[in-house]
């Protein structure tokens, strides 16, 4: 139940987005803000949904709550009290005000703490505590005035109810007593020898001595029929129920008054059938019994224990799925041992289901259990199988941040802790016989133990780690209890700068063809596409910016127009764009901004005569 204003998240866990939808802001605003609906409104039930969101994924979740009402005035407790104060809350054990045998229930706290007072207009016959004094038969009934005066705070109100208290009878009282006197365990027991063993009908009368009549109840009611037509009539328990204790009760009555006596009679079970026997089995049969030394199903390593003895008379088997890691041997006492062989710690956990069937004359249950046998444990350390950059290896990449070393199975920190990274200072690993800095980071991922330099590539020249003994294990527990030192030497980085050798059309060529493939080749192989080589640009007067498509292969860039139909064009200059940055090799060194030219070859102009003399 909601009565303040509540946390609604915007942000979530690993950078999601919340956004919340109210089913009705009015009440709890999307911001969490709870406004309490008033009394009369009563409590006011709210949905909220809560979509959750990180790129273009998203998922909801919805949350029911309750928001309640404030609590009522003093004016509306009164008025709830009112309404709520029936004739049917002071009757009590009567049926009407108008036939009032017996005392009332004057209550004097009504709803929400609303104070009650009672005044009666003659206290001889109904008190103000409800208490009823019924008059003599010659006085005849008594018509009183009972008047409710409600009140809560400095507000009330009041309700009058018109009470008939009836008469006495005159002799009713002793016709109760002689019948109940009448009415012993012989007289209703018919045939059966005693009331701890009742298995025929019962003799239940409904008129007794004096006139007096009796109304029979009984619990649990579906065992002794109390209706007119099989009055006494049993419905025997079945034998998985058991024996019922029934409670009779005999109403005695006569005129306007009774009395109630009680009897206890044991209702006996109906004989074991073979079904019952089955059922009784199959729900006996628990498989923590089954366990032995093990603690859980799922966690077995020690033998299992099966019952073949019936507590009902049936007939129980076992039988298995499996053959190689779990049998069933049956014992010179009948029982039967599950005898257990766990797999080699290199192979899964196994699934064993066990079948039992329950059986007798042509009744049949089965069941399963299910266990899982635990692998033996690996008790093997981890071992290394592969180092990169490898040990002892030479002209080692000098953009390498990152040492490797490779195990043969998964590995955690020795201390069994899962954090993202932890600074190899603390696992005295070394660097060249010092302790590593700060700057690098030691990561266990899967099978790979990962030494990071954070700020930048590991040294030049010769680099010599040293990796101590249980500085890993494996979730096994079992630790690399060897040191391992890995040496390799990081090449240094050769800087120079990266120059176009030769173009095609050459640089300031002219009479170039139209049909000329354009290229140029660089004094440097193994080039890859730099930041800006998809800015290398073709342009002539005409067009200053011509649709190309340029691919690098090795050292040499083709040029090639986008667009099929497109060449040069004859007559025309066109100057050719290579930015800085547009190649660069391994080492990052990158070439300059360089522009070329060429002239394509004119159209060939034939003289014709223009005039002539004479």
């Amino acid at each position: 139940h909601i009565s303040t204003n509540i946390s609604l998240p915007q942000k979530g866990l690993h950078e999601t987005d919340i956004c919340w939808n109210s089913s009705n802001p009015d009440v709890i605003a999307v911001d969490g803000t709870v406004k309490r609906p008033a009394f009369n409104k009563g409590d006011s039930p709210i949905t909220l949904k809560a979509t959750i969101t990180k790129g273009l994924e998203s998922t909801e979740k919805t949350f029911f709550v309750t928001v309640i009402a404030y609590e009522p005035t003093d004016q509306e407790a009164v008025d709830k009290t009112k309404d709520w104060l029936t004739e049917d809350q002071i009757l009590h054990t009567n049926t009407s005000l108008t036939d009032v045998t017996s005392n009332l229930l004057l209550h004097t706290v009504g709803l929400y703490s609303a104070q009650i007072q009672w005044e009666s207009n003659n206290l001889e016959v109904i008190s103000q505590e409800g208490k009823v004094t019924c008059p003599s038969f010659s006085a005849g009934n008594k018509t009183v005035q009972l008047t409710a005066i409600i009140k809560r705070g400095v507000y009330s109100a009041t309700t009058v109810f018109n009470v008939t208290v009836k008469v006495l009878a005159s002799t009713d009282l002793e016709a109760l007593s002689v019948t109940e006197a009448w009415l012993t365990p012989e007289e209703i027991l018919g045939n059966n020898e005693n009331s701890s063993q009742v298995e025929k009908p019962l003799t239940l009368a409904v008129t007794g001595p004096e006139n007096t009549t009796i109304h029979w109840r009984c619990s649990p009611g579906a065992v002794i029929s109390v209706e007119p037509s099989t009055m006494g009539q049993l419905t025997r328990p079945s034998f998985s129920v058991g024996d019922i204790a029934v409670i009779l009760v005999a109403t005695i009555a006569r005129g306007e008054i009774s009395l109630e006596k009680t009897f206890e009679v044991i209702v006996k079970a109906l004989p074991l059938t073979d079904e019952e026997a089955v059922t009784l089995e199959y729900n006996r049969i628990k498989i923590e019994n089954t366990l032995g030394l093990n603690h859980s199903p799922y966690a077995v390593t020690e033998d299992l224990t099966f019952s073949t003895t019936s507590a009902y008379g049936s007939v129980i088997t076992y039988q298995s799925n499996v053959s190689d890691a779990f049998t069933l041997r049956t014992n010179e006492d009948q029982s039967i041992t599950g005898v257990v062989t766990r797999p080699d710690h290199n192979e899964s956990h196994r699934q064993v289901t066990v079948t039992i069937t329950v059986t007798k004359g042509i009744q049949e249950k089965i069941k399963t259990f299910k266990y899982t046998i635990l692998a033996l444990r690996d008790i093997t350390p981890p071992v290394p199988v592969s180092i990169s950059p490898a040990n002892n290896s030479v002209n080692v990449a000098y953009n390498t941040k990152e040492t490797f070393i490779r195990f043969n199975e998964d590995i955690i920190h020795p201390d069994g802790s899962n954090f993202y990274g932890y600074l190899p200072r603390h696992m005295n690993i070394t660097l060249n016989g010092l302790p590593m800095s700060d700057d690098y980071i030691v990561r266990f991922v899967g099978t790979d133990l990962i030494i990071t330099n954070r700020s930048g590539y590991m040294p030049t020249g010769k680099n010599e780690i040293f990796i101590p003994a249980g500085t890993v294990k494996d979730k096994s527990g079992n630790p690399f209890a060897e040191e391992l030192t890995i040496t390799y030497t990081v090449e240094e980085r050769v800087a120079k700068n990266i120059s176009i050798a030769s173009s095609v059309p050459a640089n300031g060529a002219a009479r170039v063809p139209v049909n000329t493939e354009i290229s140029f080749t660089f004094d440097t192989n193994g080039l890859t596409k730099g930041s800006m080589f998809n800015e290398i640009a073709l342009m002539n007067e005409q067009y200053p910016m011509i649709p190309i498509v340029c691919e690098l292969n090795d050292n040499k860039v083709t040029v090639s127009f986008k667009y099929a139909g497109w060449s040069l064009q004859k007559g025309k200059i066109y100057w050719l764009l290579i930015p800085g940055g547009a190649v660069e090799d391994r080492f990052l060194n990158q070439n300059k901004i360089q522009l070329l030219s060429f002239v394509v070859t004119p159209e060939t102009i034939r003289p014709t005569v223009a005039s002539t003399f004479p």
